[in-house]
């Protein structure tokens, strides 16, 4: 399905996609019917396996559990755990009933969670053990009277346990039917490193396209791992794709920093790891007691990738397609793709490690001009716009006119380009961009630069404010240990040797111990900026 390209807009054909099931829950119910003896999840810990027919079993009694509770159809019941075997399935049966699935993360503070759980109140929370007191200080504070159910035991709660008593009406269990495939059944929360968190609704359609035959750049797999908790849309997209696909997935708590190569000890096929899992890996070195025959495809995602630390991947797993993959939460696909059964594609991924793929299906694609919205020609960043049918039906109970333009175009707010073959590529974040004069000065094609000299570990540029010319670009570093004596001149003149006049450290070069990161790798450039602009 090759892309056509108008005006400076790359159009790739349409999905002409009709879904069988009627909904979510009845798509997954007749998936885990019918991949009923493959194993479903392994628990990488412990070696505990889950068949589809068990997780099934498991999923319809607490969907029972949960009706008799009073949830109704269109109500939110919220997760708040690590992973495990039992963290998908409290959405799963939402999901059974028709109910609304969203989620927060374990490791925010109680002020936090309150600010997520007021805007997606839940009917019923699942939460593992040692946070209870935490949500229920959320809760509290917000005036919610949500019923907990906690994985593990504690008192004045009921515990996940009680959900998966024997049911009578087991047998004879159906789920929910959908009329309406564009009503919200999931609800993810933005990354929140560029404003506060906003609840992005998926509907049906949007989530039953994923994994269907006509679906874009996915991989044949028997076992797969990814470490993303709940809170995440990778999270949600992986459970979605192994049930729909019938293969298993290996399941742990988290990433594992101490223990970067742990899930090589399984034959895995395929794996998706953000930014900081592969940085742990690379300052571990590959272990000489793992089998990495079996790994075909390594996908990276969450951040902008240095080049070198991509070829750095590929040396450590020579059989594997290490590539970077590109999504929103807004738009809960790979929003570019390399397909793995296209040979140019495969090639594009040996020769253009940096990109993020080219267009996929049912989706078109523009790179605009930040002054005057004009759709550019290749090998022009701007801010990277897609129409597509694959998107947010809009930010839950928050005004979402700005998430689209005037002419129905949704503004990604990512720096791109694409190329001759119009192969894409991520520079960062518009709202990261500033000006010194009248030039523009991109973070991420700098930090790519300084990512380049021996000395550098990591690295932020921020823009400093500045009286006459606006800013000034500033290199927050971290030093290597092999390099501490290295000085913020040499550094100033290493990048003033490479760049323009407009992009010099005029701010000049900061060393810290360490830069602010989310759990998947992001640097936190608010606090960079708070720190030392």
């Amino acid at each position: 399905m090759e892309a056509t390209l108008e005006g400076n807009i790359i159009k790739m054909p349409d999905l002409k996609y009709i879904p069988k099931a009627k909904g979510v829950g009845r798509l997954y119910f007749d998936c885990m019917s019918k991949y009923k003896e493959n194993v479903a999840q392994i628990d990488g810990l412990t070696g505990s396996t889950d068949t589809f027919a068990q997780l099934l079993s498991r999923c319809i009694r607490v969907a029972i559990g949960l009706k008799e509770m009073g949830l109704k159809s269109g109500e939110i019941v919220s997760v708040c755990t690590l992973n495990h075997l039992n963290s998908c399935v409290p959405m799963i049966a939402s999901f059974f009933l028709g109910a609304i699935v969203s989620a927060v993360d374990v490791n925010f503070r109680s002020s936090e969670l309150a600010f997520l759980l007021k805007q997606a109140p839940p009917k019923v929370i699942f939460v593992q053990e040692n946070v209870v007191p935490k949500v229920e200080s959320a809760l509290a504070t917000i005036g919610s009277d949500a019923i907990i159910v906690v994985f593990g035991d504690h008192s004045g709660h009921v515990s996940f346990a009680e959900l998966l008593k024997d049911r009578s009406e087991e047998k004879e269990f159906k789920p929910k039917e959908v009329e309406n495939l564009y009503e919200t059944v999931s609800i993810c929360f933005s990354s929140g490193t560029s404003g506060p968190p906003k609840g992005v609704c998926y509907n049906h359609y949007t989530m039953m396209y994923l994994g269907s035959d006509k679906a874009h750049g996915s991989c044949d797999s028997v076992l797969s791992v990814s470490f993303a908790t709940p809170y995440w849309v990778v999270f949600l997209l992986g459970v979605h794709f192994h049930i729909v696909k019938g293969i298993t997935r290996l399941v742990y708590p988290q990433f594992d920093p101490s223990n970067a190569w742990q899930t090589f000890t399984y034959p895995i096929t395929s794996g998706y790891f953000n930014v900081a899992h592969i940085l742990s890996m690379l300052k571990e070195g590959r272990p000489n007691n793992i089998q990495t025959d079996s790994v075909t495809d390594i996908m990276i995602g969450g951040n902008t990738v240095p080049g070198g630390t991509i070829l750095a991947m590929k040396a450590l797993l020579p059989n594997a397609r290490v590539r970077l993959v590109y999504g929103q939460t807004e738009i809960p696909m790979s929003i570019a793709s390399f397909n793995p059964l296209n040979p140019i594609d495969l090639r594009f991924i040996e020769e253009k490690p940096t990109s993020v793929g080219r267009g996929v299906p049912g989706v078109w694609y523009k790179i605009v001009d930040f002054e005057n919205g004009a759709a550019l020609g290749p090998n022009t960043p701007g801010e990277l716009r897609i129409k597509t049918k694959m998107q947010t039906n809009g930010y839950y109970n928050l005004d979402s006119s700005q998430i689209w333009d005037e002419s129905g175009w949704l503004k990604t707010g990512d720096l791109a380009y694409y190329d001759e073959d119009l192969c894409f590529f991520i520079l960062g974040r518009v709202k990261e961009m500033f000006k010194y004069r009248e030039w523009h000065v991109i973070p991420s094609v700098l930090e790519g630069i300084l990512n380049t000299h021996p000395a550098v570990e990591s690295v932020a540029v921020i823009g400093v404010p500045h009286e006459m010319d606006g800013h000034h670009p500033k290199a927050v570093v971290v030093l290597k240990p092999s390099h501490q004596s290295t000085s913020e001149e040499e550094i100033e003149k290493f990048v003033e040797e490479t760049v323009s006049d407009s992009c010099r450290l005029r701010g000049g070069v900061k060393f810290v111990s360490e830069l602010p990161l989310t759990v998947t790798g992001k640097i936190i450039r608010k606090q960079v900026e708070e720190m030392f602009s």
